[in-house]
């Protein structure tokens, strides 16, 4: 569900030469599958497994990119909306629920599910562009205090029920 197999794919699209790396957050990631596809690939030194964390939205926030590879069943994800009210550019996957939150080529990049090369060259765009990166962030802090924030919602609802509610 999470798609770990196709992120752990495009790191063979990305430049061995850039100091990119992976940080891997959640439990049982390391299975033998994902360490044999970064070996096959030459990757081992770039990839790094930190299991379950407490403080994960530390490592988030230190991150310049946050990528959730997802290939179904996500809907609308808490790590995506954190990573993006921390000003984080998300690359996200387009499965239903998530391609709502970034808005592709503004507020972060939105890429074909189950596409390794598409993930990749989003996060080589981000790499190569500082200044795209660090716009995709305030965009997706901005759009979360203004679209995507919790009271907005409930203000939102409590007018669908008014208006409902005045024609009885």
């Amino acid at each position: 569900m999470k798609g770990l197999p196709y992120l752990l794919k495009s790191l063979q699209y990305l430049p061995k030469e850039h100091p990119l790396h992976l940080v891997l957050v959640g439990r049982d990631m390391d299975t033998k599958a994902n360490l044999r596809t970064i070996e096959a690939g030459n990757f081992s030194d770039k990839v790094h497994f930190f299991g379950y964390r407490d403080d994960v939205l530390n490592l988030v926030v230190a991150s310049n990119v946050f990528v959730l590879p997802s290939i179904y069943g996500e809907s609308i994800t808490k790590s995506v909306l954190e990573a993006m009210a921390l000003g984080i550019a998300p690359v996200i996957t387009d499965i239903p629920g998530n391609v709502e939150l970034v808005e592709n080529g503004v507020s972060g990049f939105v890429v074909p599910r189950k596409n390794p090369k598409a993930l990749a060259d989003a996060i080589l765009k981000l790499y190569q562009n500082p200044e795209m990166c660090r716009q995709f962030g305030q965009k997706s802090k901005e759009r979360i205090d203004t679209v995507l924030n919790s009271s907005l919602t409930i203000e939102k609802t409590i007018q669908v029920y008014r208006e409902l509610c005045k024609d009885k």
